[in-house]
């Protein structure tokens, strides 16, 4: 029958042993000085050979060689590896944690050995006794008799109790160095008589995480069944994952606020039989890697890649905050943790990519759909100067035919209004219909404030830009349309941060703007609003503008006409969602 290879290639002596120099030459001191412990505790993580050197230390405490024990060849030390050794007994704490397992262990402990010179129980897994067992072990594992060793093997240390910890000699297993691994490896496959490339021996040492066992396993799935040569493509469809530039595409959507890309890309990996455990695995590395070639200036003595991928994860990295990458980590382990137990790892790699994707440098999150959208729509550059002017389109043509005569404030359609974010109209509907003041005509002569108290107009660009004289659209119209787009960004901004910006977006507009200043044309209420966040407001039109622009405000102090009062409430009412009735005085 075949044997797998972490069972076939398991170290029979200590020379064997890969990456646990500093225990080996301990225990082989003790040998050799014959004061071997009469408790061990072994500690590490899975594949580091925890089992297997306690296993060996069994083998050279019976051993009956007269040169380095163990020798691997008496008797004593094949009847160990056959696994027919009668004074080695091994106890599965997982299956065998209860009070009456550890009494039967400290009845068979007062009889003497029958084949070798020392009886040596190993129990794996320790941690998984109960409280009483462990209660029940502790005078027998403090004094037990002088025949009697026992070695205790856990990967999680810290539950046992510390009356346990005190009682044993305590060795920490450390993860295997890739290199090592990697020796292995190709010593195997020479063996075998398998040509395995240089960059496939790199992604299964990689993929083992530090442990042995894991790096024999993952050789064992990718030369089964294959004969000759095997390449990195052949070992990435045998492991689940997938190559390095993957995660670069990956990366680049993730900076370039792509998510749906990026969505599309993750569903072919997925598509193609990739592990989204694999994926968030390889991904969170090359974020490491990201981390790496940032800081350090020889990142080839670091990363385990060819040069081509150091340099284009180099580039990349030059275009990546430290923000970036620090969020990225930490919400990828979040997810890692997350996606052991969940049966849909689909669902939770997605929502970290559209978390990460979605999320600003601040912290704040992107309104990615809303500006692809707006995006869109705005006319290429080569395609600006074949349009005509905006007075020229037919919307503005029909625009200007709805509006009235008299009013100076073209009266906006309901279907033309700004639209309201979503935590507007998320707020719950009031339990009274909301009133308006009262209209009343416009006076003659200076007024404190002819629209204080009443509802603000919502001014589009369209109906506030108001050009002069001999003004040519069309050659304006680039400047112009760079301007208003800046403004969408900055209401979009604005709105994510508060939801009183609304103010802003319905009852302000910029109508010219140049190296120092920007001038807007505001309601009433708007612009008291941006009076007092004057600050604020500055800084934020210095985040979309590049460089400091003074704000000036361009009243209109002439009041409402009749017909914005009603077009007024109307727009009030779809926003509210209730009924705003207008009252006239008599």
């Amino acid at each position: 029958m075949y044997k797998a290879l972490y069972r076939a290639y398991r170290p029979e002596v200590f020379s064997d042993m890969l990456g646990q120099e500093h225990i080996v030459k301990i225990l082989q001191n003790q040998i050799a000085a014959g004061s071997v412990n009469h408790a061990y505790l072994f500690c590490g993580t899975r594949g580091t050979g925890k089992t297997t050197v306690a296993r060996l230390v069994a083998k050279a405490v019976n051993c009956t060689s007269e040169g380095e024990r163990p020798c691997g060849v008496c008797d004593a030390c094949r009847r160990v590896q056959q696994g027919s050794f009668m004074d080695l007994i091994e106890i599965d704490a997982a299956s065998n944690n209860g009070i009456e397992n550890i009494r039967e262990l400290r009845e068979s402990v007062k009889y003497p050995p029958v084949e070798g010179r020392m009886k040596v129980y190993i129990i794996d897994e320790v941690h998984m006794l109960t409280q009483g067992a462990f209660n029940a072990l502790l005078k027998t594992l403090e004094e037990p008799p002088e025949n009697v060793i026992f070695i205790l093997c856990t990967t999680e240390p810290e539950r046992l109790p510390a009356t346990i910890l005190s009682r044993c000699l305590r060795m920490d297993f450390r993860r295997v160095p890739e290199d090592l691994l990697a020796d292995r490896v190709r010593k195997i496959c020479i063996e075998r008589g398998v040509m395995l490339e240089e960059s496939a021996v790199r992604i299964i040492v990689a993929g083992a995480d530090g442990s042995a066992r894991d790096c024999l396993t993952l050789l064992d799935r990718c030369i089964s069944g294959r004969k000759g040569n095997v390449s990195r493509d052949d070992v990435l469809e045998s492991l689940g994952t997938v190559g390095e530039e993957v995660y670069t595409d990956l990366t680049q959507r993730i900076l370039d606020n792509d998510v749906s890309g990026g969505l599309v890309l993750i569903d072919q990996l997925l598509q193609g039989g990739k592990d989204p455990r694999q994926i968030l695995q390889g991904w969170m590395a090359h974020f490491r890697n990201l981390l790496m070639t940032k800081y350090v200036s020889n990142p080839e003595n670091v990363l385990s890649m060819s040069v081509e991928n150091i340099e284009r994860i180099s580039r990349q990295a030059e275009l990546t905050p430290l923000t970036a990458i620090e969020r990225a980590i930490i919400d990828m382990a979040k997810t890692a943790s997350d996606i052991k137990v969940s049966n849909q790892p689909r669902i939770l790699l997605e929502m970290c990519f559209v978390r990460l994707a979605t999320t600003s440098e601040d912290g704040r999150v992107i309104n990615v759909q809303s500006r692809g959208r707006r995006a869109a729509q705005r006319p290429a550059p080569a395609q600006r100067a074949a349009q005509p002017a905006p007075q020229q389109t037919e919307m503005y043509q029909s625009q200007q035919m709805a509006q009235p005569v008299q009013p100076e404030i073209p009266v906006q359609q309901p279907q033309q209004q700004v639209q309201q974010p979503a935590m507007q109209q998320a707020q719950p509907m009031p339990q009274q219909p909301v009133q308006a003041q009262p209209y009343e005509e416009p006076q003659a002569g200076p007024a404190a404030d002819a629209s204080y108290g009443q509802p603000e107009p919502s001014y589009s660009p369209e109906d506030m830009y108001d050009p002069q004289p001999g003004y040519d659209a069309s050659d304006e119209y680039d400047e112009r349309q760079l301007m208003m787009d800046m403004w969408a960004d900055i209401l979009e901004d604005g709105e994510s941060q508060t939801d009183t910006f609304t103010i802003v977006s319905t009852g302000a507009v910029p109508i010219k703007m140049n190296d120092d200043e920007i001038v807007l044309k505001v309601t009433g209420l708007a612009g008291r609003y941006l009076e007092k966040n004057r600050a604020p407001m500055e800084a934020l039109i210095e985040k979309y503008a590049g460089s400091h622009l003074d704000m000036i405000l361009r009243r209109d102090d002439e009041g409402m006409k009749k017909e914005d009062v009603y077009s007024a409430a109307s727009k009030l009412s779809d926003m509210l969602g209730t009924n705003v009735e207008v009252k006239e005085r008599r």
